[in-house]
């Protein structure tokens, strides 16, 4: 049903709507748009940030998705962040608002001239528990801090119910929704393939953990097991470390872990695409993670074919065959992870089929193509 009360809004007179308001807001809207009539169904996306990280690149994704099938996507996102041009670039209309999460939401407003809201964040319990007034989709990426918004001021089990459709990102995410909900379905994820590159397989493998550097993502962990090494093993092995130290004193004692390790690489930071180049040329990817919902980093390198070393503290391990299409380790520990990447070392002969199968598994599961074709499905279902 398409409403008409936003489309007046969009995108000609929107900006001065939101201008005139009270409402502290930011507009950004497609250059394209500014002077055409805006026609079609609506959605409202809600984020809880706009940088480049898991949540809002799924949440262009779903974006992207839904323009492609004529939808008007409206963002909202209490901060910026670099994703905001993304979105903008590809058609769809930004509002970053303070006041996203309170009472003065932009997004009752929204609601009311919209056809369907979509949460893209557990943090919208903040919001959707004073009630929307439009179809209500909660797209949950979180595991362990789903319970910290079960507190005196949110019934989440109450506000799960309010959303016609609850998706979890992973099955680990769905288990984390458990006991505030039964009615998470898996949606899974995407990311855009990566072009491989091919090397020798008389080459030192190339390994590569990418993530923020902290006690989250398991560095420390990995660099225990990665010590445990044989000499032999430790000869034929390069394993590069990228990502911001987001916690400096972590990032200090993952450093002295593997000072003695010359096979160990701090390779920094890195922007975007360059992460991609350095992939691409990598023979796969390890995720060390204690809690990780699904591992975007895992499926782009599953799409360009590489394999991926991972435990069953990572969610993109419900997705694998251990000595299939990746290796899986029990947990997290340090003597899990070094009996894993042992297993990956010694089946190196192996890496060219498995990285063929992970690929298979990438676009049945994880390409594009499909993820948005069940985004569409599932949209359309609820409104």
């Amino acid at each position: 049903m398409i409403r008409s009360g936003l489309g007046r809004l969009l995108p000609g007179g929107f900006r001065a709507f939101w201008v005139n308001r009270t409402i502290p807001a930011r507009v950004h809207m497609p250059h394209d748009r500014a002077s055409k009539p805006a026609a079609g169904r609506v959605l409202i996306l809600v984020s809880h940030e706009l940088t480049a990280t898991g949540a809002p690149k799924l949440a262009l994704e779903v974006a992207k998705a839904c323009l492609a099938e004529g939808w008007i996507v409206v963002i909202v996102s209490p901060e910026d962040g670099p994703y905001r041009n993304l979105f903008v670039q590809a058609g769809a209309t930004v509002i970053v608002s303070p006041l996203t999460w309170g009472r003065a939401s932009p997004v009752f407003d929204l609601a009311r001239h919209c056809d369907v809201v979509l949460c893209n964040t557990i943090v919208a319990a903040l919001l959707v528990r004073h009630g929307l007034p439009a179809p209500l989709i909660w797209y949950v990426h979180e595991t362990e801090y789903v319970a910290t918004f079960d507190r005196p001021d949110i019934d989440l089990a109450a506000t799960f119910r309010s959303a016609q459709q609850i998706w979890a990102a992973s099955p680990m995410v769905a288990r984390s929704l458990a006991a505030f909900t039964d009615r998470a379905e898996v949606m899974g994820a995407t990311v855009q393939p990566v072009a491989p590159r091919s090397r020798p397989m008389g080459d030192t493998a190339r390994l590569l953990v990418m993530g923020g550097i902290e006690p989250r993502k398991g560095q420390l962990g990995l660099a225990h097991a990665a010590a445990t090494l044989t000499e032999q093993q430790r000869a034929g092995l390069s394993l590069t470390i990228h990502g911001r130290e987001t916690d400096p004193a972590y990032a200090a004692q993952v450093r002295q872990a593997a000072a003695s390790l010359p096979f160990w690489h701090d390779g920094g930071p890195l922007p975007p695409t360059a992460a991609l180049d350095v992939l691409a040329a990598a023979d796969g990817v390890i995720i060390p993670s204690l809690d990780e919902p699904l591992s975007l980093v895992a499926l782009e390198a599953m799409s360009a074919g590489k394999i991926v070393i991972c435990t069953r503290s990572c969610g993109i391990a419900d997705f694998l065959d251990d000595g299939i299409n990746g290796f899986i380790g029990l947990d997290a520990s340090s003597d899990s992870l070094a009996m894993t990447l042992t297993r990956a070392l010694q089946a190196r002969e192996q890496w060219k089929a498995i990285g063929v199968n992970a690929r298979r598994r990438y676009e049945e599961e994880f390409s594009p193509h499909a993820f948005a074709a069940r985004v569409c499905s599932r949209i359309e279902a609820a409104i």
